[in-house]
């Protein structure tokens, strides 16, 4: 089980920001770094929003009943937004030539993104989520270089 499961509790952004930054000194996988970095971008958000007002008991049933993210334009599909940090992270962690910026291992990703702004607009819920995605995984990739991978799993 990897490591990451086995929290106890949510770590505050300070605490994930240390441990990206010391990711050497933990000794963390690829995988582990990238989990990592959507938890921070995930607590970062919930801690933004938190801040800027408490939520109403509907827009609490709402929020982990129905599976929807509270954006400033309104509510988008939390699984919709996973899934796209997912498969950009996923992209970046599986490119063997990995050449920030833009790398070519999340173009699909970068495009499904620009088509929901481009389908949406930018003061929609969707198109509002998909430029946080992009800016996310864009992080993520500059801070990703081709990495060796292990002996025998190739």
């Amino acid at each position: 089980m990897p490591r990451w499961s086995q929290r106890k509790r949510t770590a505050t952004p300070e605490e994930l920001s240390q441990i990206l930054a010391n990711a050497t000194a933990f000794n963390l996988t690829t995988g582990e770094k990238n989990q990592l970095s959507v938890d921070a971008t995930i607590v970062m958000a919930h801690a933004r929003q938190s801040a800027t007002r408490r939520k109403s008991p509907g827009e609490q049933f709402i929020a982990q009943t129905l599976g929807l993210l509270h954006t400033p334009f309104g509510d988008v599909e939390r699984e919709w937004v996973h899934a796209q940090l997912r498969a950009g992270a996923t992209a970046i962690q599986k490119c063997r030539t990995h050449r920030p910026p833009r790398c070519s291992c999340w173009a699909a990703s970068r495009q499904a993104l620009w088509q929901a702004q481009d389908s949406y607009g930018p003061k929609s819920p969707q198109g509002w989520a998909a430029l946080r995605v992009y800016e996310a995984i864009e992080a993520l990739e500059s801070a990703s270089g081709p990495e060796p991978e292990p002996a025998g799993t190739q």
